[in-house]
């Protein structure tokens, strides 16, 4: 399979149900989205009625691309994380993982409109973030808990409002910010730099 091949199945995994949040590819089961919390199978053509190991390792290696800093990971540490944009239509996190010796595949649709902190309805305090000029500021949380859009809606904030230089070190790259007001520079773990040391 090519990348363009690759492209079709994810566009078809996309539209195969409303709201689609992940596309899963796992050995001995047909490829699945996540559709409402459910997973859901997928009808292509020709059909795949269990992938097999071939064919979720071809996945894989399409998805890590030529980059041989995470090829080398997932050799080395039995998983990778990169990052996936399909043409203009979405842009994928992805987590490659060995399991039982063979692999498997998630890819997270990541919203590609950066919100703003109103549309996020925060209260007034963390408002008052992109405002700062020195100090650390902590986003935690348990996954799928918003510190990402978080981040994302703060610097978004300073994008729009300071004439300052911004560098990001992410892992990998989800919110894409335009150049604004600020001077924006996104480098993402194993294509920009090797480690956050």
């Amino acid at each position: 399979m090519r990348r363009p091949e690759l492209d079709t199945v994810l566009e078809t995994m996309l539209q195969s149900q409303p709201e689609v949040s992940d596309l899963l590819f796992t050995v001995d089961k047909p490829l699945q989205v996540e559709s409402f919390g459910a997973l859901k199978p997928v009808q292509i053509d020709p059909p795949i009625e269990k992938l097999t190991p071939f064919q979720t390792e071809t996945v894989a290696l399409n998805l890590v691309g030529e980059n041989l800093w995470h090829l080398a990971d997932l050799l080395k540490k039995g998983s990778c994380d990169t990052a996936y944009t399909l043409s203009d239509k979405a842009r994928f996190r992805i987590n490659i993982f060995s399991q039982r010796g063979c692999y498997s595949i998630v890819l997270r649709k990541l919203n590609t409109t950066i919100p703003t902190l109103a549309d996020l309805n925060f209260p007034e305090i963390i408002r008052e973030i992109p405002r700062e000029k020195t100090g650390l500021v902590l986003v935690t949380g348990a996954t799928g808990s918003g510190k990402s859009t978080t981040l994302a809606a703060v610097l978004s904030e300073i994008n729009s409002t300071k004439p300052v230089h911004i560098v990001t070190l992410e892992d990998p790259v989800e919110f894409v910010h335009p150049h604004n007001v600020a001077t924006f520079n996104q480098r993402e773990l194993g294509t920009d730099f090797d480690d956050f040391a």
